[in-house]
């Protein structure tokens, strides 16, 4: 049994360095397309380049969206009236759905299976000790 729980520890520790090595590549990663080469290439006059043996590179515009919480219900309101309406629907947060489900099942409740998707599962969790 400790070997086994040694080498569980092992793998979840290297994921934990992989994860870790992904946020840095990621941050190296997100640096060069938002900056480095927007700027080399706005520099260099160019909106699109190829390089044999690698591709194409160009840039394009885009935007980030979102709606401030507090602001939700206004935003709503203003799309509605503005005939927006259509891009408004209705959603559950996984993670609280997830909570009051266990909730449901804890107390005894049956869910209808028809409309709501669970599926049990046992896990092994390791502490850090």
């Amino acid at each position: 049994m400790r070997k086994l729980i040694e080498e569980f520890k092992e793998i979840k520790d290297e994921l934990a360095k992989i994860k870790e090595q992904k946020k840095e590549l990621q941050k190296k990663f997100d640096e060069y397309r938002f900056k480095l080469i927007p700027e080399a290439m706005e520099e260099a006059g160019l909106e699109r380049a190829t390089f044999d043996g690698i591709g194409t590179v160009y840039l394009t515009s885009d935007i980030y969206f979102s709606i401030p919480a507090p602001k939700k219900e206004d935003a709503f309101r203003w799309l509605h009236h503005h005939g927006h309406g259509d891009l408004i629907t209705e959603t559950v947060n996984a993670s609280s759905g997830k909570a009051w489900a266990k909730e449901m099942l804890q107390k005894g409740e049956q869910l209808p299976e028809d409309l709501f998707k669970i599926t049990p599962y046992t896990r092994a969790v390791l502490k850090k000790g």
